[in-house]
């Protein structure tokens, strides 16, 4: 079987041309995935700002609170009342 050069070219020609044609399309393309998004949102606790993984002190001074995405979580650890 013998293929034709000039076919040979159009079915390259045409292969290139639908390869530019499709990577214009996903050029345009954006993703919004809240979940994949890297800025990550502070919290307020006893009017002050935490950044996301950082510790502090609790109210009592006893306990530890940490900071997970606007999210506080403290310990509850019975503390001394001495």
């Amino acid at each position: 079987m013998k293929i034709n050069k000039v076919s040979l070219i159009l079915v390259i020609l045409a292969a290139f041309v639908l390869g530019i044609v499709a990577g214009s399309k996903l050029n345009g393309l954006s993703f919004s995935n809240n979940s994949l998004d890297p800025q990550t949102k502070t919290c307020k606790y006893n009017n002050k700002e935490y950044q996301t993984g950082t510790s502090f002190p609790a109210e009592d001074n006893c306990n530890t609170c940490s900071c997970n995405n606007g999210e506080v979580a403290c310990t509850l650890i019975a503390c001394d009342t001495k």
